[in-house]
């Protein structure tokens, strides 16, 4: 995706024939260097993790593409079913970069659902 938003910006900016043209190069350039900064540095492909290991009395880890997150349970505010976001959100008391909680899909079927709970009982069991 990110090459087709760099080609077709790069051939409006090259062969636009009026400023229209140009501008919508440039904009589709400044879209796919920001898309790939949100993902990379910004954290925001770890909004789906592939896997959480749970550390009784501790906190979390979850492992996300490119990176690894170890949470402490202290900054875990809350973990809510969420229809908009399809699945449990676990939702931090501090962002990290543009993160600011983790999404359990639905797609995680009944491990999801147990998960979830999993991180509940620990939050309320370090309140």
């Amino acid at each position: 995706m990110l090459g087709l938003f760099l080609a077709l910006g790069g051939i409006l900016l090259w062969q636009g024939r009026g400023w229209e043209g140009r501008l919508w190069g440039v904009g589709l350039i400044l879209f796919a260097i920001t898309a790939v900064w949100g993902v990379l540095a910004g954290n925001l492909a770890a909004v789906y993790p592939y896997a959480v290991e749970i550390e009784e009395g501790k906190g979390f880890r979850f492992y996300a593409p490119f990176k690894q997150f170890y949470i402490p349970s202290q900054e875990v505010e809350r973990v809510k079913w969420s229809w908009l976001w399809g699945g449990c959100v676990v939702r931090l008391r501090k962002r990290r970069g543009l993160l600011v909680g983790f999404i359990i899909h639905f797609a995680w079927g009944r491990q999801g659902r147990e998960l979830a709970q999993a991180i509940s009982q620990e939050l309320s069991r370090g309140a």
